[in-house]
């Protein structure tokens, strides 16, 4: 069947009509439950073999190795659909994966992160799907380990340090414990796998500095952001209020990351550039304005100039940057102001004798004069 115009409550009666039953897990029924709008709806199936699957949604594609997943369009939006799986650490530290019709939802539940993680809805019924009592955590607002397997994916303790500071949970004792058993495991994943945190941390988290705080506290933040560990306690603790400051004005991971990426000294912060395949659009806009932080506090009128017309081309703009000085309380002044200013006066037309260079270097004079005046009315005025 052709997965165009499907509903879910459609798919859901298909998967049934051939002995399986379908429910919404993971994040989206944790989302729903806090009264926050999910952006992604993930299914698991249950009581289906791949093949079967497959020939009624032939037009669903299949992704990844050892475990597929297939992409479906479900009430027109682009939804993940996996099979209930059990997943066990063997003698070799390898994970053995096992999908098979068998295996109920409770089973499959059990392996997931954390009780909040680990509910489900049945796409039929409505019905939620609960045995570790995650609505009762959310009640709490505590994060516990779903099972003693939580350690089986060191990444675990990354993703508990950002539901920290997604949600403002605390953390049960022993699954602080549990996390702080990770860190040889944790030295052995690629810097890359750990982006991911990183990505949705300075995206989604409300306090984004509780996912190092958090981190630091398992000894942990020496193995996924050695950089940030290296900073001394003062700089360490000014980063991340620095960080949380930028983040109650602005939900762009590119700005946070700017804010963050600024209390790293040059070395630091090419090594963890070079280390981990952080954006491209987050290093331009966090080396952008180290720059300018440098650049402005000489209070040179050109210098401004340079940087406003920067940031004009640049992955970080003059409000953004203005917005990062604000809440850090740089002493630099709002560039706005002055990016307001350098427009040529109402009348005043470049002289038709210059051509080329000299046009640019005639407009960039006067761009610098209405800086420089400016500035001469921003000091006055902190005189009076």
């Amino acid at each position: 069947m052709s997965t165009n115009g499907l509903t879910e409550q459609t798919f859901a009666e298909m998967i049934a009509e051939n002995g399986g039953r379908l429910f919404r897990t993971g994040a989206c029924v944790r989302d729903s439950l806090l009264g926050i709008r999910t952006k992604q709806i993930d299914f698991t199936v249950v009581g289906m073999v791949k093949k079967n699957f497959k020939l009624l949604f032939p037009q669903a594609k299949e992704s990844g190795t050892p475990f597929p997943v297939f992409y479906v369009m479900v009430d027109g939006i682009r939804s993940e659909v996996a099979f209930a799986r059990t997943e066990q650490k063997a003698d070799d530290g390898q994970i053995r994966i096992s999908a098979k019709p068998k295996i109920g939802i409770e089973v499959d539940l059990l392996r997931r992160d954390t009780t909040i993680n680990a509910m489900a809805k049945d796409s039929l019924t409505g019905e939620i799907i609960d045995p570790y009592q995650g609505q009762m955590a959310i009640g709490a607002k505590v994060l516990k380990a779903t099972s003693s397997a939580f350690t089986n994916d060191p990444l675990n303790a990354l993703r508990l340090a950002r539901q920290t500071a997604q949600f403002g949970f605390t953390i049960e004792t022993d699954t602080l414990e549990l996390a702080r058993t990770v860190q040889k495991d944790l030295m052995q994943v690629s810097p890359n796998e750990m982006l991911p945190e990183l990505v949705m941390t300075l995206s989604e988290a409300k306090e984004p500095s509780r996912f190092f705080a958090v981190l630091k506290d398992l000894s942990l933040l020496s193995v996924a952001f050695a950089e940030l560990a290296a900073l001394p306690m003062d700089k360490f603790s000014a980063s991340m209020l620095g960080l949380d400051a930028v983040a109650n004005l602005s939900q762009n991971s590119k700005v946070r990351f700017a804010a963050l990426g600024f209390a790293l000294p040059k070395e630091g912060f090419s090594a963890w550039s070079e280390r981990m395949s952080l954006p491209a659009d987050w290093v331009e806009a966090a080396s952008t304005f180290s720059e300018g932080i440098r650049i402005l506090v000489q209070r040179r009128p050109a210098d401004f100039v340079d940087m406003i017309l920067k940031l004009r081309r640049g992955a970080l703009d003059v409000t953004e940057f203005d917005l990062i000085t604000q809440a850090v309380a740089f002493n630099i002044p709002q560039l706005q102001e002055f990016k307001d200013n350098m427009a040529l006066p109402k009348g005043e037309v470049v002289p038709t004798e210059l051509k080329g260079t000299e046009i640019r270097a005639w407009v960039k004079m006067k761009q610098v004069e209405a800086v420089a005046k400016k500035m001469q009315c921003l000091l006055e005025k902190k005189v009076e």
